[in-house]
């Protein structure tokens, strides 16, 4: 199924903003919507870069909107669980081994960051996080959550340890192989197979915007060049592994929960 991605705009929901409208706009080569256009016009044929004082949220022409925050998000109350390291995501991470043996936390790289919750519950756990998105609003996004959240003091030591690269994975993670991470993480698009009304509204959004998969393949492959740990992909559970793990001849594990596994390539200690 071909994919064209939707028109974006800048928006301001007060006049004050326009600047920094403005200069989000010329960052990301966007247009920015005359205030004196109304919204609803705005509507009719583009979806929204919407700007205010605490938000940047993406505003699709039905008025369905996604931001990123990550001091009110569902990363962040579970990562408030007392046994956190016993949730499949640090199970997977082999958090618990690797401090052991190593006495700090794992390094990610967290290869499809998107809204960047499993990113934050990582930094939660004590790894230092490297996001890497390919689209520039998700990583305006992203930006902008983490600047919310170093502001406050309680969420600061988490923010601090998140930083976001606007790169293709596959070639960053070719590209700085002597700087490799101890853990890449994947959390590809749900196959489109999945039917639609049992994938949330955020992710239908996602597809929208940023269209489908097309790389995986090599994605995985960078990804098992680049890890000194482990890399660890995240399922759909009745999914099938990810395209190529057919010519992986290492150590293969899983963890799952309810809905979602975590399929585990063993690289090194």
């Amino acid at each position: 199924m071909s994919w064209t991605p939707p028109s974006l705009v800048v928006t301001v929901v007060d006049k004050q903003h326009l600047p920094a409208a403005q200069q989000l706009a010329n960052k990301i080569g966007l247009p920015v919507m005359p205030a004196t256009m109304p919204a609803t016009e705005c509507f009719e044929d583009h979806w929204q870069l919407q700007l205010d004082a605490n938000h940047v949220r993406i505003v699709r022409p039905d008025g369905l909107a996604i931001t990123v925050d990550f001091i009110n998000s569902k990363a962040q109350r579970r990562s408030n669980e007392h046994n956190i390291l016993q949730q499949p995501l640090a199970k997977a991470l082999g958090i618990k081994a690797f401090q052991k043996r190593h006495e700090n936390a794992p390094t990610v790289i967290d290869g499809t960051a998107g809204l960047g919750q499993d990113a934050w519950l990582m930094a939660r756990l004590g790894c230092n996080v490297t996001l890497l998105e390919q689209s520039s609003v998700l990583s305006t996004l992203l930006d902008f959550a983490i600047e919310k959240a170093l502001a406050h003091g309680d969420y600061q030591p988490t923010a601090k340890l998140l930083s976001v690269k606007h790169v293709n994975a596959s070639e960053y993670l070719v590209a700085h192989t002597d700087h490799a991470a101890d853990i890449v993480f994947l959390d590809p698009m749900y196959p489109a197979r999945r039917k639609q009304a049992l994938v949330k509204k955020e992710m239908q959004m996602l597809h929208e915007l940023i269209g489908p998969d097309t790389n995986n393949h090599q994605l995985l492959h960078s990804a098992l060049d680049h890890a000194r740990y482990r890399v660890v992909v995240k399922r759909p559970k009745n999914a099938e592994p990810l395209t190529g793990t057919d010519e992986w001849s290492g150590q293969l594990t899983s963890v799952s929960s309810a809905n979602t596994r975590f399929d585990i390539y063993h690289v090194g200690l």
